[in-house]
């Protein structure tokens, strides 16, 4: 098959999104499929509706070479959708949610504001979601990556749901987790994520001070904030504390080696469209997971099993939870183990051939 994936981002983005976008691309390429990657060529905020139309005269001009379908986030294969049941063309579209966004901004509606930073437009609820709306009715296929938004958007559009599907984001499974193989397990913390209201890094960052305060050899590195060190304390709301390392970003290539530092993660998400490439490669890794028990990070992280839950409310709770378990547990190495055997079940191989039996059903 010849297929788009396409989204309204720049080419040259490192956030979730684009991981998506390659690594679903090499997945499929492997499968012997012909895929091509359509963002946005400039950098910056980009118009929506602007990406959509010019997503669908491309789709139109390519007259001897359509692909059999195009996976577009959000609304960007919208215009694609509408021309290709207006002109019966034989391209089909598939909505890739990477988090149906309605559903966040029930969440962002019950945050105090100042919490919210970047918060839902007028704009956004008056345009942004109509057309979001209309783009599951118009689509072929709407995949979801996470059972609970599956089955969410299936009782809110039912005359639609024999088109919503679950298919979850993958990884690469390790031929030995390294924190499992290596015995050698320094006090030092992962957080990974850029400065939004979902991702809640400020929350983690209060945790590790009170670590710090019981443990004060401990280190945590902040990846991706996509803020310097000048500007950590204005964004956060917390001065950088001591032991902190932090990386504004960090490349696709780069990230396995803070796995590979770091024996534990602190998960303090709020939000999460789908299973975070952070935790499924850190449980790959063997890392021991804190994680808020939000929707999609519950799916793949059960408590006391493959990882623990944190409430990501109360920085002195999870910082007591935390010092609990490192200090007290004496299964941590099966759980390690147990971690990277779940991370194992999403493997990009088994993802892909999912994808490829959902394509040549829909086709």
């Amino acid at each position: 098959m010849r297929i788009w994936i396409a989204a309204d981002i720049s080419a040259d983005s490192i956030g979730g999104v684009m991981r998506s976008l390659k690594e679903t691309s090499v997945a499929l390429k492997k499968r012997g499929h012909v895929v091509k990657i359509i963002t946005r060529q400039k950098t910056g905020r980009g118009n929506y509706i602007g990406f959509s139309l010019q997503l669908g005269l491309r789709m139109m001009l390519a007259v001897f070479n359509r692909p059999d379908w195009i996976i577009a986030r959000s609304t960007d294969g919208l215009a694609c959708a509408m021309l290709s049941r207006l002109f019966g063309l034989n391209t089909r579209i598939a909505l890739h949610s990477h988090g149906w966004e309605e559903f966040a901004f029930d969440i962002e509606k019950k945050m105090p504001r100042s919490v919210v930073n970047n918060p839902t437009s007028v704009k956004g609820l008056a345009i942004r979601f109509p057309l979001l709306r209309q783009a599951l009715k118009s689509v072929h296929l709407v995949i979801n990556g996470t059972l609970y938004e599956t089955q969410r958007l299936k009782k809110k559009f039912p005359k639609h749901a024999n088109k919503i599907v679950y298919l979850p984001n993958g990884t690469y499974p390790k031929p030995s987790a390294h924190w499992v193989e290596n015995a050698s397990r320094p006090f030092t913390f992962l957080a990974v994520g850029n400065s939004s209201w979902k991702k809640n890094i400020r929350h983690s960052l209060h945790v590790f001070e009170l670590l710090k305060e019981k443990m004060p050899e401990a280190k945590m590195i902040c990846a991706g904030t996509g803020v310097d060190d000048e500007a950590f304390g204005a964004v956060f709301g917390i001065a950088k504390p001591d032991g902190v390392i932090n990386l504004p970003e960090v490349s696709f290539s780069d990230i396995d080696q803070w796995y590979c530092e770091c024996p534990y993660l602190i998960f303090s998400s709020r939000y999460e469209g789908g299973h975070p490439f952070t935790l499924l490669e850190a449980m790959s890794n063997g890392l021991v997971v804190f994680a808020a028990p939000i929707p999609s990070v519950a799916e793949i992280v059960k408590d006391g099993e493959s990882g623990f839950h944190i409430g990501a409310l109360n920085a002195a709770d999870d910082a007591n939870t935390i010092l609990s378990v490192i200090k007290k547990r004496s299964d941590l190495d099966s759980i390690r183990e147990r971690a990277a055997e779940v991370a194992a079940e999403y493997d990009w191989k088994i993802v892909s051939a999912s994808l490829e039996e959902l394509l040549c059903r829909k086709a």
